[in-house]
């Protein structure tokens, strides 16, 4: 007669059983696994302690987050669904597994059971999930489609969908915001792109003042004006040729100076964007800049 089966095994079976989608499984695992009466020799890693103060997650329910996980990442919605009825939470991982590989029926799971897809992803002066697939348009025309907001800004007002869409989104991103209610001109979207070293961002440039009505000149959080006044990133703003010229991106400061930028307005600390090239030695930004002047 064998011994019945320890704690650890039957966690096992039922990450086992989530990972191949096997819901029977999963239910007699999780049957036994009512019966167990401790868990302290469960070891969390860092993240499932964080985790686990996030999200107020039960003691004994944390180590199933695992198996949660597993379906997640495998696709297997009605092993989600199955989870989170039993006290499992939705958590950043298993997020990121729904929605990086495409498991659009796990993602409504998610919305079906009250998760929010505006919520910060990890808590905090973060931003939800639209910002870490922002590269992807087919992700976030979903997104979009399901509330995600283009104009969501981090409680830091320094973290922001548009500000990361401008560091390595396509223009196609850009137009899908846009679709969606995003309005450019109330954002540093085009500092945080001449500041981007990434490709196209010349492109990126172009469409928001070309489409999206951005003033060239506009200063760094001139659309907050709170903030901009008193906030804590107030040193050293300027204009998106000054973002340009602190992360030497040449083209981009070729394209602000080709359209006409004014070359001679000063960031917070009184310096025009050629005077922060002369501090940096930038031999190429000083010869787009001191052209004709």
């Amino acid at each position: 007669m064998s011994s019945p089966a320890s704690p650890q095994q039957i966690l096992q079976s039922a990450i086992d059983a989530a990972e191949s989608g096997d819901l029977v499984s999963l239910k007699d695992a999780l049957a036994q696994w009512d019966q167990v009466d401790h868990v302290e020799w469960f070891e969390r890693s860092f993240a499932e302690l964080f985790i686990e103060k996030r999200h107020s997650i039960p003691e004994k329910t944390l180590p199933l987050q695992r198996a949660l996980n597993q379906a997640a990442k495998n696709g297997h919605a009605d092993v989600v669904a199955h989870l989170l009825e039993k006290g499992c939470a939705v958590t950043a991982p298993a997020v990121r597994y729904a929605f990086v590989r495409r498991h659009w029926d796990v993602a409504q799971v998610y919305l079906d059971c009250g998760w929010d897809i505006n919520a910060p992803l990890e808590g905090g002066n973060t931003c939800p999930i639209l910002k870490e697939i922002i590269s992807s348009p087919e992700r976030v025309r979903w997104c979009l489609e399901h509330g995600a907001d283009p104009m969501f800004v981090s409680s830091g007002h320094n973290l922001s969908i548009a500000g990361a869409a401008a560091d390595m989104a396509p223009v196609e991103t850009f137009r899908l915001l846009k679709e969606h209610g995003a309005d450019f001109t109330r954002t540093n979207a085009l500092h945080r792109a001449a500041s981007s070293s990434r490709k196209a961002r010349t492109e990126v440039m172009a469409y928001l003042l070309d489409e999206a009505g951005v003033n060239i000149n506009q200063f760094e959080y001139e659309h907050d004006p709170d903030h901009f006044r008193d906030g804590p990133q107030r040193i050293g703003q300027g204009t998106a040729l000054h973002a340009a010229v602190a992360a030497k991106c040449t083209e981009n400061i070729k394209l602000l100076v080709e359209r006409g930028i004014d070359k001679d307005l000063a960031d917070a600390k009184g310096r025009k964007a050629v005077d922060r090239a002369r501090e940096m030695n930038y031999a190429q930004g000083l010869a787009l800049l001191e052209h004709e002047q």
